[in-house]
C-alpha cells in the first residue's frame, strides 16, 4: 500500500468519524486522490466498506495506515494531517470522535494537533 491510498482510508476513516459521509468530504477525498493523480483500481476499499467497520475496526486500521506514513517525511505527514484538519472542519462541527481520530494520528505522528486546530479557527 502506498502513501495516496493510506491517505485515502485515513481521510474517509476520519470523515465517517461522525457516522455521517457529508458531501463536503466525499468531494475532498475526491480532490486528494485526483491532485495526487492517482490511477483508481479495485482493491482501494469503497467508502461504504470503511463506513461498516465498527468502531474499533476503524481504529485499528487507521493505526495500521497511520504506520505506513510513520516514516514517511514530516512534510507528508504533515500535509496528511493539514488535509485531515480541512476535511473534519468542512462540515462546520468538530465531534468527539473525530477529534479523538486526528488527536491518535498526531500523536503517532509526534505532532501537536491542538496548535494546528487553535491555528486554523483563529486564521
Amino acid at each position: 500500500m502506498n502513501l495516496i491510498e493510506s491517505g485515502y482510508e485515513i481521510l474517509v476513516i476520519l470523515a465517517v468519524s461522525d457516522l455521517q459521509l457529508h458531501k463536503k468530504e466525499l468531494l475532498r477525498i475526491e480532490k486528494y486522490l485526483v491532485k495526487n493523480d492517482y490511477i483508481f483500481n479495485t482493491d482501494l476499499p469503497s467508502t461504504s466498506e470503511i463506513i461498516s467497520l465498527s468502531n474499533e475496526e476503524k481504529l485499528k486500521r487507521l493505526l495500521e495506515l497511520a504506520l505506513v506514513f510513520k516514516k514517511s517525511s514530516n512534510l507528508d505527514k504533515n500535509k496528511m494531517i493539514m488535509l485531515g484538519l480541512q476535511l473534519i472542519l468542512s462540515d462546520r462541527r468538530l465531534t468527539d470522535h473525530e477529534m479523538t481520530r486526528f488527536e491518535i494520528l498526531g500523536e503517532f505522528w509526534d505532532i501537536d494537533v491542538h496548535k494546528m486546530i487553535h491555528d486554523k479557527l483563529n486564521s
